[in-house]
């Protein structure tokens, strides 16, 4: 007989996923995430959880693989993706990706201070490296 999660049981596994993610137990909390994605693969944290987690764990590709397909779910309008995306490709000496990836999110960042001093950061530090 299979078993199936319920919504309940999934939040708690995405609260454990979250909590090993701040825990920086990156390696645990993709075992999580994957398991979610098996059973909610168009949910968008989902994927975005297993991005970070990737991201953490160096292993970059993955992370870009992961933060493409919450785009193409409709994560098209957070900022945080393409900032994300953009550690990535800078990581991957992608430096051209990079800032149009920041471009992205500068638009998208509106009124949000924070987040466009940041990008603003971003892109002067690796314009500089280029």
């Amino acid at each position: 007989m299979k078993k199936t999660i319920v919504m309940e049981d999934e939040e708690e596994l995405y609260g454990i996923a979250y909590s090993l993610y701040q825990k920086k137990n990156y390696f645990d909390a993709t075992i999580f995430f994957r398991n979610l994605l098996k059973h909610s693969p168009k949910e968008t944290k989902y994927w975005m959880g297993l991005g970070a987690c990737s991201q953490m764990l160096k292993d970059y590709d993955e992370a870009l693989d992961c933060y493409s397909i919450s785009e193409e779910l409709g994560l098209k309008q957070s900022p945080l993706l393409y900032i994300q995306a953009a550690d990535c490709f800078f990581a991957l000496n992608q430096i051209d990706k990079g800032l149009k990836s920041l471009e992205r999110a500068l638009q998208l960042s509106g009124n949000n201070k924070k987040i466009s001093e940041h990008i603003a950061f971003m892109r002067k530090v690796w314009r500089e490296r280029k």
